[in-house]
């Protein structure tokens, strides 16, 4: 179980919290749901209690994986757990991949193939990438401070312009024109300096 984040940790019981949140584990013991959720970039336990939700039964068969809105207030648990009980909560976008379970977890050569997996069960993978999202906004930031400045060049082009690579084509339906998709835009940065 992963540490409690310290904002969960200072409210006082029945501090509201209200949000997105994206379940990871879950646990249905009858009249009380017990989900594991990524809530503001944390590992946050979220209490569902039937006498609570009037849309109860439905929130039981969400899927781990799945992206719900909740809105609670601090609670904490028999077992002296910081948790957020839940008074409305509504399934904002169903997963249809079925996650690993936490006895076997996810084999080393599907967290490369499945990224989408690895980033909802690792919580590693996860902070890996705001990392490089981080450290490429600190890039941009550098160079717009120097006056320098950010072109898109597209990505489909009638000419197919990279080297001796097997260009991908596509038809578009709007013009019934051919176009390869572009390998790298280095001929059109140049064209555009």
């Amino acid at each position: 179980m992963n540490a409690k984040p310290q904002w969960l940790l200072d409210a006082p019981p029945g501090h509201p919290f209200a949000g997105l949140a994206r379940i990871i584990v879950r646990i249905d013991l009858g009249k009380v749901l017990f989900w594991q959720v990524h809530y503001n970039d944390d590992s946050v336990q979220l209490v569902l209690q039937q006498k609570h939700l009037t849309n109860f039964r439905e929130l039981q068969s969400v899927r781990a994986g799945s992206c719900v809105r909740f809105s609670g207030v601090k609670c904490i648990s028999r077992s002296g757990e910081h948790s957020i009980e839940v008074m409305e909560a509504q399934l904002e976008m169903s997963c249809r991949k079925t996650l690993p379970d936490k006895y076997h977890g996810l084999q080393q050569t599907h967290r490369y193939e499945d990224r989408m997996v690895a980033l909802l069960v690792h919580p590693e993978a996860y902070r890996f990438f705001g990392i490089i999202s981080e450290i490429t906004y600190r890039i941009r930031e550098f160079l717009h401070s120097r006056r320098f400045r950010e072109f898109n060049t597209g990505i489909l082009q009638e000419l197919f312009e990279a080297g001796l690579a097997q260009p991908f084509v596509t038809t578009c339906n709007a013009n019934q024109k051919k176009y390869s998709l572009s390998l790298t835009s280095e001929v059109k940065l140049k064209q555009l300096l």
